[in-house]
């Protein structure tokens, strides 16, 4: 007796689309999250905490706890104030408690509150400037990071705020 056995050829867009569904977001949540970050439908924010080692030439200066997320960029049609800050990115600075929005690319006058000390902001920016894709970055397990400015960067920074 011939067995006969059918098969279908699932792409990973169609496997992404049946976990976003509602009767599967427990599978989801717990295996999948990861690597689908597509919290517009899910309506709210994506954010990473994780530390932040501040260097000059390679050597340690400053260390800080700090949270980056991004706003979805779902529309509201019932509260259009609040759409302003869809699609833009956070960021969280926990020795200071303080938090900046910012879009991409990042400017030093964009984390004023967040970083007051001058030439940290400046590394900060520069770091999160550095970074390819901010989304994939909040998504990934990673929890240290070190961003390291020359002297030459440093001379030149000085320069340019006197």
């Amino acid at each position: 007796m011939a067995l006969k056995v059918s098969l279908r050829v699932v792409f990973w867009q169609e496997i992404e689309e049946k976990m976003r569904l509602e009767c599967n977001f427990n599978v989801y949540y717990r295996y999948y999250q990861k690597f689908f970050a597509d919290n517009t439908k899910l309506g709210h924010s994506i954010g990473k905490i994780f530390n932040l080692d501040l260097h000059f030439d390679d050597v340690f200066d400053t260390h800080y706890e700090v949270m980056l997320g991004k706003i979805p960029e779902y529309k509201n049609a019932k509260h259009k104030n609040v759409n302003y800050y869809r699609g833009t990115y956070f960021i969280v600075n926990f020795h200071e408690c303080n938090i900046e929005t910012f879009t991409v690319p990042c400017h030093d006058m964009d984390l004023i509150r967040a970083f007051p000390n001058q030439i940290d902001r400046h590394r900060v920016v520069k770091w999160l400037n550095s970074i390819a894709d901010l989304e994939h970055f909040i998504c990934t397990d990673e929890i240290d990071f070190t961003y390291s400015l020359s002297t030459a960067e440093r001379i030149e920074f000085n320069e340019e705020s006197y």
